[in-house]
């Protein structure tokens, strides 16, 4: 039986979301040392049961953009939930296993925080939530 073009159709598998983002950058002559350090982490990643909702988003270069336009380039194009920026040349054996245990922390107060009725005022941009911060410390 053939369908109406108008007649709505049941979507039955989610979209994969990418929960967090590993933002990794370097020049040309450190790949050697950045792929060694992605596979690494690429390992873990395969290893963990959340491991399919990361993503590695890496900018390596001859040097023709500085860091902090890589750094920028990176946040710009992350599409990601959470991401973290990878700055060292080796990884901790339980690196992505640690940083998942944070966000299900964060997660986790983030609904106790629902639950006992606060709210977060979605209207602030990230940099004045942050300028608010810097005012309680």
């Amino acid at each position: 039986m053939k369908k109406a073009i108008n007649e709505s159709v049941q979507v039955t598998e989610k979209a994969p979301r990418v929960l967090l983002e590993f933002l990794a950058y370097g020049v040309d002559e450190d790949k050697p040392k950045i792929n060694a350090m992605l596979q690494d982490l690429q390992n873990q990643l395969f290893n963990h049961k959340k491991g399919k909702l990361a993503r590695i988003l890496w900018y390596v270069d001859s040097g023709e953009k500085t860091i902090e336009e890589k750094k920028e380039w990176l946040y710009e194009n992350s599409k990601s939930k959470y991401y973290i920026l990878i700055e060292t040349n080796s990884i901790p054996k339980d690196y992505a296993k640690n940083i998942f245990l944070k966000i299900k922390k964060l997660e986790d107060a983030i609904e106790n925080a629902k639950v006992s009725g606060l709210t977060i005022n979605k209207n602030k941009t990230a940099q004045e939530e942050l300028n608010q911060l810097n005012m309680f410390n």
